[in-house]
């Protein structure tokens, strides 16, 4: 009988001590759970976060691109059509350079006056252009010769 007693008491002194362990593994899965709520309520928070900054980054690069081409604009200077036709300031431009090419073309020279007989022509002296030495250009007759 003092045997069974002491089986008793080695195993009520088993069962206090799982118990202990039983109650410290619930304490830590509830801990756990609260954790793991507050995990999500964060990366919610962060991925609403990212978004907005993703968007106000997109803004922002927009605004950026804007600025740029409302600054780089008045510098540039069509100077030849584009493939889809002229436009803008550059097409008057255009337009006016393609009119006085045709007027050029189409301008009528006078008929030269008719030849008269044989009047003795005198000769011309001929013009030379030559640059002095300080680089100033002038016009000089050279000697004619009449032979």
């Amino acid at each position: 009988v003092h045997e069974v007693n002491a089986i008793f008491k080695d195993l009520a002194a088993i069962v206090v001590e799982q118990g202990a362990g039983f109650e410290s593994i619930e304490t830590s899965v509830q801990q756990t759970a609260e954790d793991s709520k507050g995990a999500v309520n964060e990366l919610r928070k962060a991925h609403e976060f990212q978004k907005t900054s993703r968007d106000r980054a997109c803004c922002l690069l927009v605004v950026v691109v804007v600025v740029m081409i409302l600054c780089v604009m008045p510098h540039v200077h069509v100077t030849e059509p584009s493939l889809f036709g002229v436009t803008g300031s550059s097409a008057v431009v255009h337009n006016a350079r393609v009119q006085a090419a045709h007027q050029e073309a189409t301008v009528v020279t006078p008929a030269a006056p008719p030849v008269e007989a044989a009047a003795p022509v005198a000769p011309r002296s001929r013009q030379v252009a030559s640059v002095d030495h300080a680089g100033d250009p002038s016009v000089v007759e050279a000697p004619h010769d009449d032979g």
